[in-house]
């Protein structure tokens, strides 16, 4: 298989997760149903209760705040960042006003850990597809750094590439415009919830092509940069 021919290639990430609600109902549906559960069991009914009135509440708010956008990015993008981004950190804050900020973040995360990396893989390539590019490694690296080219040309990210081989690929994001948007409408934890998505997808598909993912911190975590860096792991050559 060709590079190019790869699904979604050449698509920022965050784009590409847009369409999982319109390609893939049923995984959101399943994905909603688990959170509604992982919420639940957590509150309780009569806080449950409580927290969707807040719900309600914080969505109000944070529409009134308007997405920090850089005059790179096209009035799409910033209304479709807002959109995603927004209900998720209006989810951490009702959250939060019924538990406080450590609890919210621990919620989000459980929620994450349950189904962020299905959902992910409706949209990305499988690792059953990178492989048959030949050298499955190499063709993930490829395809991640065609993914922040567009991303840097949309406005979303700015970054710097600290090495790149064969066997390697590191770099460090020194801009990142959900980060700022996260800051102006939300705690920190609120952040750190949502970056954890990273620490659930590469973890489970880097091992399937023979690599690893490893970050020295983020943003959210008080780190200058968001560092990500992935390896191959032995001798793993295709």
């Amino acid at each position: 298989m060709e590079l190019e021919n790869l699904k979604n290639y050449g698509v920022e990430m965050n784009l590409i997760f847009q369409k999982i609600p319109q390609n893939h109902p049923m995984v959101v549906k399943e994905a909603k149903g688990t959170a509604t559960a992982i919420i639940r069991r957590k509150l309780g009914l009569p806080k449950m209760i409580v927290m969707l009135f807040y719900l309600i509440k914080e969505k109000k708010r944070i529409n009134e705040i308007p997405f920090p956008a850089k005059q790179s990015m096209s009035e799409e993008t910033a209304a479709m960042l807002k959109n995603s981004f927004s209900a998720k950190a209006a989810m951490f804050c009702a959250l939060a006003k019924v538990t406080d900020n450590i609890r919210a973040m621990e919620i989000m995360k459980e929620i994450t850990n349950a189904t962020a990396y299905l959902s992910a893989m409706t949209e990305l390539p499988g690792p059953e597809d990178f492989l048959a590019c030949g050298d499955g490694f190499t063709a993930f690296k490829d395809y991640i750094l065609e993914m922040f080219q567009v991303s840097r040309q949309a406005g979303i990210h700015e970054y710097v590439i600290l090495e790149n081989t064969e066997d390697c690929l590191e770099f460090d994001i020194t801009y990142c415009a959900i980060y700022e948007y996260m800051n102006k409408i939300a705690p920190k934890e609120a952040c750190r919830a949502n970056c954890y998505g990273d620490d659930i997808l590469f973890p489970k598909l880097c091992p399937q092509l023979g690599a690893c993912f490893k970050r020295k911190g983020n943003m959210a975590e008080g780190y200058a940069c968001c560092n990500t860096r992935f390896e191959r792991m032995g001798d793993m050559h295709e």
